[in-house]
């Protein structure tokens, strides 16, 4: 994009705040506290998710922007010199695990194009859009229809405008922030005796009952910390256009931390606020709608003001699917650059937009793959469960899968006595306490990876009514092994028949 407009820090945070405030924050507070039964765990567990995030992303910082590095120069003036360039884990994986040949690439890329969409967030989105119509009960396809409708939209916004992308993306950042310090100051209010009509207190902050009761089973907590690993998921967005942003190697930092922080702060505060009006044992049994259960508490159920929630996490998982489907279909046209998909040549394509070249260029072909897919697993799976499965897929596979892969491959090449001294002398962030953040983004992940496979024997109910508990890590490591056939295929199967 070195002739059109690039991101700036607005633009470059306003990608990250819409990607991490979807519809998370709103629908999977009382998923946190079934699997920790408490209070005060489930709000450290989002202090924790904060920090989860703060670590992942000085790793994907420091790979960022000290990799892909570009050799120029001839003899003695030969150097590696750093060149941004979109993609984010593709780039990063290719780069640390580069034996097999191809296997990172070919892994990766059967992995981002099935996973890597904005079903989850589509189909959230027609719920709410439903429920603001009063159809509080809708039929499975209904659902599907507008969820499909909803994905059509945003990516004919982006290949139709470019410019008008970015600034609807921005839009949705701000009032996603201005919606969660409504709610906020709501909860905060009532913990005043603002509203006379309700609780000030319904005993959620007592010392003695916060931690009381917590859960035994390991189940219920890794499907907790997943939880909030979705909900902080995001932070990594802007590495996936980072060839679109201006001067990265000053705004990235600034922009990506700056957007982190906010949306940590008023994620840990507005579950303050949930708990200060809902009592625990209603929080869990609400289910994705513990939020409204909220609105109702404070406003009356069936009420003018209880019905504008809906609207309000409409146009939350409306921006998340902006954001999404513009950084997705740029990773998908990456992937298809490095030559590992069918049609590489196609879906690589740039375009200048169809209402003329002003408006930018756009992928158009990456963008009917990313909307070809999503629409796929928006009919895929049961409705019931839909959100739930989408999200634990993507969180378990690529948050938790290949954060792992990224912490380890980070911790190798920074300690290795091969790479190390170059590694230092090139990297382009240097991030605070030494080993300790990628250790812990280390360890957290293995976590994420290992207890999901021990199956749910205690206290904690089932979180997916429809689907077996071990549905989404059999699909997710399926998908791994896939894209090794897949390597297998591409690397010695079609050489072999194509000569």
């Amino acid at each position: 994009y070195a002739d059109i407009e690039k991101l700036g820090m607005f633009d470059t945070a306003g990608l990250i705040i819409n990607r991490m405030i979807g519809t998370g924050i709103f629908s999977t507070p009382s998923t946190i506290l079934i699997g920790t039964q408490s209070v005060g765990v489930s709000l450290v567990f989002w202090i924790t998710g904060a920090l989860i995030a703060f670590a992942g992303l000085s790793v994907y910082l420091e790979l960022g922007l000290t990799i892909p590095r570009r050799r120029i120069g001839e003899g003695a003036t030969r150097r590696d010199v750093y060149v941004p360039r979109s993609g984010g884990e593709k780039n990063y994986l290719e780069w640390i695990y580069k034996k097999p040949k191809y296997a990172a690439s070919c892994v990766y890329a059967v992995i981002f194009v099935f996973l890597g969409n904005t079903a989850a967030n589509s189909i959230a989105f027609s719920q709410y859009v439903l429920e603001c119509f009063n159809n509080d009960n809708p039929s499975p396809w209904v659902i599907k229809a507008y969820a499909i409708v909803a994905l059509t939209l945003a990516c004919l916004l982006h290949g139709v405008w470019r410019a008008g992308g970015i600034w609807a993306s921005n839009i949705c950042a701000f009032f996603k922030v201005m919606i969660l310090l409504f709610i906020i100051a709501l909860g905060f209010a009532v913990r005043g005796d603002a509203f006379h009509n309700v609780h000030a207190d319904v005993g959620n902050y007592d010392v003695t009952k916060s931690f009381a009761n917590t859960a035994t089973a390991p189940y219920g907590y890794a499907i907790a910390l997943l939880a909030v690993r979705f909900s902080y998921g995001g932070f990594e967005n802007a590495h996936y256009v980072l060839s679109d942003i201006d001067k990265p190697e000053r705004n990235l930092k600034k922009s990506t931390m700056s957007a982190l922080g906010l949306v940590s702060v008023l994620y840990i505060f507005t579950n303050i606020a949930y708990m200060i009006v809902v009592p625990r044992h209603q929080a869990m049994e609400a289910g994705a709608r513990v939020a409204a259960l909220f609105f109702d508490k404070i406003f009356g159920e069936n009420t003018a003001a209880t019905r504008v929630l809906p609207a309000l996490v409409a146009l939350s998982a409306l921006g998340n699917l902006i954001a999404v489907t513009f950084v997705s279909a740029k990773v998908k046209q990456e992937i298809a650059k490095e030559g590992v998909l069918p049609y590489s040549k196609f879906w690589a394509r740039h375009a200048d937009s169809p209402k003329g070249p002003h408006l930018g260029e756009t992928p158009i072909p990456a963008l009917f793959l990313h909307w070809l897919v999503s629409v796929t697993l928006v009919l895929a799976p049961p409705s019931k469960d839909s959100y739930t499965l989408l999200s634990n897929l993507y969180s378990y596979s690529i948050q938790a899968c290949i954060g792992l892969l990224l912490a380890a491959g980070l911790l190798y090449k920074r300690y290795n006595n091969k790479d190390r001294k170059k590694w230092r002398r090139l990297r382009g962030f240097s991030p605070w306490l030494g080993p300790v953040l990628p250790v812990f983004y280390l360890i957290t992940n293995a976590f994420l990876v290992c207890v999901p496979w021990i199956h749910n024997t205690g206290d904690v109910p089932l979180i997916m009514k429809s689907i077996k508990w071990f549905v989404f890590p059999t699909v997710a490591f399926s998908l791994f092994g896939l894209g090794f056939v897949y390597w297998a295929v591409f690397r010695f199967v079609v050489p072999a028949i194509t000569g």
